[in-house]
């Protein structure tokens, strides 16, 4: 696959934008269905995917740092229908607020990310590291956004920050062009991948 970051231009966005284009592709499983307050899936629905974007990826201005982001995605459904598998979590998102129904009826993972600079250590590029965190509700510390900390009309069955049952890496699956009205559920996709600078 190919990436690119969009640091120029006249609306640089610093983020990491993974393409990939035929004959490459890559798949995501469903398997690790987690639960849902608004419709199932389509049966047997399977995602190939298009684009993965990693949101502002170039906060850091050390030799090695980590950091949070966001992850968007484009993917085709089996079905013949676009969709979205978001990880947008209310402490780090930067298009704020974030749609209720991605953070429903867990709150979506964080997105870690490793930088390290080209010449330390074993990296002998540039590189990022891109990886889920665990769940964001089982943080020490962690504050969930004002329209999140409870359950409520569009989520009667949110999961309170601090609860044991929360999981990790999770993602809700949205179908494209909806208005971000309702999800098709939420699922655990522990996913990383590397970056390096060419």
């Amino acid at each position: 696959m190919q990436a690119s970051i969009k640091s120029g231009g006249r609306n640089p966005t610093n983020d990491a934008v993974l393409v990939a284009s035929a004959p490459r592709s890559f798949g995501v499983s469903l398997a690790n269905f987690l639960g849902s307050d608004y419709l199932t899936p389509p049966a047997g629905l399977q995602l190939t995917g298009v684009v993965l974007n990693v949101t502002n990826i170039l906060p850091c201005s050390s030799d090695s740092c980590s950091f949070y982001t966001i992850l968007k995605s484009d993917l085709n459904g089996s079905d013949g229908n676009p969709y979205n598998l978001p990880m947008r979590n209310v402490n780090v998102d930067v298009d704020w607020p974030p749609p209720a129904t991605a953070n429903c009826p867990y709150l979506d993972s964080r997105v870690r990310v490793e930088f390290h600079k080209a010449g330390i250590g074993v990296y002998t590029k540039n590189t990022w590291l891109v990886t889920p965190e665990l769940q964001a509700s089982l943080i020490p510390g962690y504050q969930p956004g004002p329209s999140f900390g409870a359950p409520g009309a569009n989520c009667p069955n949110l999961v309170w920050p601090g609860n044991s049952a929360a999981p990790a890496a999770v993602a809700a699956l949205r179908p494209s062009g909806t208005n971000n009205t309702f999800n098709y559920g939420q699922y655990s996709v522990p996913l990383y991948f590397k970056l390096e600078q060419q």
